[in-house]
């Protein structure tokens, strides 16, 4: 009986610290976010994945997402175009992907491939804006709803910026 008591408290004892890292690791990110520190962004990107578990889907992506906006602004367009692969295999409608990606065709200076993404990065965040209501009331817990709340501002913020995001 000993044994199990001290195995469950092992147990939480560890969960909890991966719990605190993770914490950590999120708020590390919103840190460098807010100070536009590229190469601190790219670091708490990968701790964040890291220390939060995160490996597919839309936590992944979202993650990722930041590797791509701080790559861009290092230049670094190889590495940003391998993230926002990587963001689109994860969170195939994240609008800020399809954003950056029209950033690098328009750099890149090709007119095809910039107006394709810019249009699906249109198309996401319209998808997002006018089914705001539909998808809040889907998310099924209220990290969800935050999430997905987010991703909506988000994509409001990207339909802003598209009106000036010019070849």
């Amino acid at each position: 009986m000993k044994r199990l008591i001290f195995t469950i408290h092992l147990l939480f004892s560890c969960s909890s610290a991966i719990a605190d890292s993770c914490y950590d690791a999120i708020r590390d990110r919103g840190m460098a976010v807010d100070m536009q520190n590229w190469n601190m962004m790219l670091g708490a990107a990968d701790n964040v994945i890291r220390n939060c578990g995160y490996t597919t889907g839309r936590p992944f992506g979202r993650i990722v997402a930041d590797k791509v906006i701080a790559n861009i602004k290092l230049y670094n367009y190889e590495a940003a175009v391998t993230n926002i692969d990587e963001c689109l295999k994860n969170y195939p409608a994240y609008p800020v992907c399809f954003y950056w990606k029209a950033v690098i065709f328009r750099d890149a200076n090709l007119r095809v491939e910039f107006e394709t993404a810019k249009k699906e990065a249109r198309e996401a965040a319209t998808y997002f804006v006018r089914n705001r209501s539909q998808l809040l009331s889907d998310a099924l817990t209220s990290e969800d709803r935050l999430n997905i709340a987010t991703d909506i501002d988000v994509a409001a913020a990207v339909l802003n910026n598209l009106k000036e995001l010019t070849f």
